[in-house]
This record gives structure tokens, C-alpha cells and sequence, in this order.
């Protein structure tokens, strides 16, 4: 037992202390190699393959490596190129906004690397059209506001904000009466005219106004010898003014020529007193009074001169159809006279008998007068006139001043129309010329502003100086060849005029516009086939 023990143990011992010798030896070696630089023989069995696999963007190796101890050298490398990047399709990674730029890439599909192929633009915003917000209105006194706000249309982001104001609107006026009390014939009425806002109410203003007595409305009727004024209204009754003063003429018929007292403006003039007739109105007879109403009865023939001159509330007169003469400035200056009928046996209307009515607007002339005299209707607010072929002549100023006068009617046997005749006359535009006429008077139809034509009738022999001056609007005249007399500066400030047509040779023409002086503005004259440009 102990014997094959024994065997055993020697084997082992023998093969350990064989290795350890080796090893011993091996390591001597090794170190002697170290020491003294003995290069390694690279044993086979020492040699090792070490693969490096190649990527998209590095080059792989594969490496024989010698693995004996303590050399590690490469004995031998092979070199495997990077194979690249495989790409997939162009694809968007993001979208442009408003504000933001987009990209567009590819992508690795080994490696899944990124590959920025295009960067786009942001898009910017889209105005959207413009909305108010923040609305405050306004009231009549107080301003109002709101904001002008644009958004984009794509992403709804506010781009600008404008703060705007609203004017105040201010106070729409409307009118309302108040607290009316009527008037009668004789008293006066009132009433409130009130001003309000028709937005708001508020009260604007408050005027107190007069209705003024309306007057009697008259009924003059003759009983015999009696005179009855009577009133449609209010049935007031009188045979006459008691308070009359009358003069005896030497046929035994009276004249009145005053009154004592008129306390409440009417007057009644009685057709006989004591048996008497009563013809006559006397000079001054009523002038400067309080008069407002004025009875004439059928009995009277004249008015004399100023009879109601001055009389500033006088607005009712009914003449008589017996009369037969209206003196100078027998009416003048009574402001209140609205209106004014003359009856047929009246052949002159005299020098300035309706000067300054300046509320006068309608006025009737009848078939029979002849003449009308200086300023007769000067300065008056006749809006339009008949004047009868009777009439043969219009006095100087006649209508001097009548602004409001836009319509007329010449008589066909109308002569001569006196010096500044139509002076200022600023709303006639058109009208005829009778016939008949010879002559124009010294600014006749100066400062008439509206006229735009006019047609010189051929018996014209003279036109006066300044005849159509300052006829801003006139464009077109006419000229007759029987015209012996053009008037200095007949046309002066004639701006708008542009031809003028004379129905002569220029023979004439040139010897009548030597009397023309210096005109403004630029015409041209024909007659025949020659022009002059003046």
C-alpha cells in the first residue's frame, strides 16, 4: 500500500519540479530578452486576430496581434474603409412658422445620423384685416375711443394695437314749443321755442317769443254816406277814427291831415264828415306815427307827399280804387309794409314812394301807370315785378338795391331805364330788353352778379358809362349797330365775359370802344368774319 503511495509521489514531484524548471528558465529567458533586446520570434501559438469593425465614418481593422508576454505587437493590419452614410428620403423635421424657420434632413439608416439638407425662411405674419376692440362710445359732449388691433392669420398673434378717438358727437338740435299762448286781433300771444338734443334731451337753449297781434281782418263797406270797418274775426265794428284831424278844401271836401292819437294802431279814415266828402290824404298827414293799420275808404283820390313816411310798424294798406295820385315818399321808409296793390287810376308812381320798405315783397302795378319815378322801389325785398306796357320810362335807382329780385318783366314799351336803375340788383340772372328801348342809363344794371347774357334791343342808340360793371358772371352781350354811345367802362370787371357780338362794321366798333377805357378780363368782339381780341 504504502509502496504504490510512494510510486505516486515520486512521479508528481518529478513533473512539478520539471515545470517549475521551465518556467524558471522561460522567465529567465524572457528577462534576458528584456534585458539585452532579444526580439520576440512571435510564436504562432502567441498570435491573435483582433477584428475592428468598420463604421459609416471611421475605417475599421483587423490586426494579428502577438500575445506572448510582455510584446503585444501588431505583426500584421489590414485596413477596412469607412462605408459611408446610406441615406434614407428627404424628410421635414420642422415646419416654418410665423417666426420660427423650418428644416429639412436626411437621415442615416445604419447609423441614424442627421444631415441638414435645407433650412427654410419663417414665413412671417399674415395681417388679418383690422378689428376694433375696446369700443367706447361717444356722447354728445364727451369723445369716445377704441382700439385698431391686427392679428396674423395663421398663428392669431396681436401685431399692432392703435388707439383711436371718436369725436364727440356733438348736439342734434330739435326744436319744440312751449307753453303756447295764442293771440287774437288785438293782443299778443307768446310761446317758448326750446331747443333740445334729440340724442340726450338736454335743453340748449329757451327764447321767449311774441305772436304778435294778428290785426283786424277789415271789411270796409260803404252805406251811403256811413263808412262801416268791420272786423271778419272778431267782429269789432268803427265808422271812423274820432280823433282825425281834417282840413276844408275850397270845393267843400276835406283833406285829412293828422291825427291826434292812435294808442292802438288802427285808424279809420271816415268817407264823409259832417255831409263832406273826405278826398284827400294831406302831406305828412300820418308820418312818423305808431300807425299799424290804415282804413281807407273808397272815397279818397290822393295821398300826399310823406302821408305815411316814417310810419316803421305800418304792415296792412288797402288803397283806395279811386286814387289817382300817390305823392313822393309817400310810404317811405315803412319797414313793416309786406305787400302793396295799386289800382288802375294811379299813372305815375312818384319819386321815392316805397324807398326803404325794406320788407317789401310784393308789389302790383297796374295797366295805366307811365312812369316810375327815382328810387321808387329802392332798396325794397321784391322778389319779382310785372312792369305794364303802359310803363314808358324807369326812373333813376328804381330798383336800386333790391337784392332779392330774381324775375322781371320789361314793358314792351319801355323807352328809357334811368341811371343805376338795376344797381345791385345780385339775383337777376335773366331777362329781356323790350323793344322799345334807346337808351341805358349810367350803371344801369351795375353789380347785377348774376347776369350771365344780355341782348341790347336795336334801337339802342347809347349805353352809359359803367352800364355793366361789376357783372362778374355776364359771359355774352349783344350790341346793335344803331349804338352811337358806349360808356366809359361799360364793362368793367366783366370778368367772366368772353364775347361780345356787334351787329356793326368794325369801323364803328372801333370808334365806340375808344370810349371804353381800361376793362379787366379778356373778350372777344365779332362782327362779319373779323375778330378782335381785346
Amino acid at each position: 500500500m504504502m509502496s504504490h503511495w510512494g510510486n505516486f509521489m515520486n512521479k508528481e514531484h518529478v513533473k512539478i519540479i520539471i515545470f517549475a524548471v521551465q518556467s524558471v528558465i522561460t522567465v529567465a529567458v524572457i528577462v534576458l530578452a528584456c534585458i539585452f533586446g532579444i526580439p520576440c520570434k512571435h510564436d504562432p501559438k502567441h498570435l491573435v486576430e483582433i477584428n475592428t469593425e468598420e463604421t459609416c465614418t471611421e475605417d475599421g481593422k483587423l490586426q494579428i496581434v502577438c500575445t506572448a508576454w510582455n510584446c503585444n505587437a501588431v505583426v500584421e493590419e489590414i485596413v477596412k474603409p469607412a462605408s459611408g452614410h446610406e441615406y434614407g428620403p428627404i424628410q421635414t423635421k420642422k415646419t416654418a412658422t410665423c417666426t420660427e424657420s423650418g428644416l429639412k434632413v436626411r437621415i442615416c439608416r445604419t447609423c441614424g445620423y442627421e444631415d441638414q439638407v435645407e433650412k427654410t425662411k419663417a414665413n412671417g405674419h399674415t395681417k388679418a384685416p383690422v378689428v376694433k376692440e375696446n369700443v367706447i362710445e361717444p356722447t354728445c359732449t364727451e369723445k369716445g375711443s377704441y382700439n385698431e388691433v391686427t392679428y396674423c392669420s395663421v398663428c392669431d398673434e396681436k401685431l399692432k394695437t392703435t388707439k383711436c378717438t371718436i369725436e364727440a358727437l356733438g348736439h342734434e338740435e330739435i326744436a319744440r314749443v312751449e307753453n303756447y299762448l295764442n293771440a287774437n286781433c288785438t293782443f299778443n300771444g307768446s310761446y317758448d321755442d326750446v331747443i333740445y338734443c334729440s340724442r340726450c334731451d338736454e335743453e340748449l337753449d329757451r327764447q321767449a317769443k311774441i305772436i304778435y297781434a294778428s290785426g283786424h281782418d277789415i271789411v270796409a263797406m260803404l252805406y251811403d254816406k256811413t263808412m262801416k270797418y268791420s272786423c271778419a274775426d272778431c267782429g269789432f265794428v268803427s265808422n271812423g277814427s274820432e280823433s282825425l284831424k281834417y282840413e276844408l278844401n275850397e270845393d267843400g271836401t276835406y283833406t285829412v291831415v293828422g291825427i291826434d292819437d292812435c294808442a292802438d294802431g288802427y285808424v279809420f279814415i271816415p268817407a264823409y264828415v259832417d255831409g263832406k266828402k273826405v278826398v284827400a290824404i294831406g302831406d305828412s298827414a300820418f308820418a312818423n306815427t305808431a300807425i299799424k293799420y290804415i282804413g281807407i275808404p273808397p272815397t279818397i283820390e290822393s295821398i300826399g307827399n310823406r302821408a305815411f313816411a316814417g310810419c316803421k310798424v305800418l304792415d296792412n294798406v288797402v288803397l283806395s280804387r279811386s286814387l289817382t295820385t300817390i305823392g313822393q315818399y309817400a310810404f317811405a321808409g315803412c319797414h313793416a309794409l309786406k305787400s302793396i296793390r295799386i289800382h288802375s287810376g294811379v299813372t305815375i308812381i312818384s319819386d321815392y314812394a316805397f324807398y326803404e320798405c325794406i320788407t317789401l315783397e310784393s308789389v302790383v302795378l297796374p295797366d295805366g301807370v307811365k312812369r316810375i319815378g327815382r328810387s321808387a322801389f329802392h332798396n325794397t325785398a321784391i322778389k319779382s315785378i310785372v312792369i305794364p306796357d303802359s310803363v314808358t320810362r324807369i326812373g333813376d335807382s328804381a330798383f336800386n338795391g333790391c337784392t332779392f329780385l330774381s324775375e322781371i318783366t320789361l314793358g314792351k314799351s319801355i323807352t328809357t331805364i334811368g341811371s343805376g336803375a338795376f344797381f345791385g340788383c345780385k339775383s337777376l340772372v335773366d331777362f329781356a330788353l323790350p323793344e322799345a328801348l334807346t337808351g341805358i342809363g349810367d350803371q344801369a344794371f351795375s353789380n347785377c352778379e348774376n347776369l350771365v347774357n344780355i341782348v341790347v334791343p336795336g334801337k339802342v342808340t347809347t349805353i352809359g358809362k359803367y352800364a355793366f360793371s361789376g357783372c362778374t358772371s355776364l359771359e355774352k352781350i349783344f350790341l346793335p349797330y344803331t349804338l352811337t354811345s358806349l360808356g366809359f367802362e361799360a364793362f368793367h370787371l366783366c370778368n367772366s365775359l368772353t364775347l361780345v357780338e356787334f351787329d356793326g362794321t368794325d369801323l364803328q366798333w372801333e370808334k365806340l370802344s375808344a370810349d371804353l377805357g381800361y376793362n379787366y378780363g379778356g373778350y372777344v368782339v365779332t362782327f362779319g368774319t373779323i375778330e378782335y381780341q381785346k
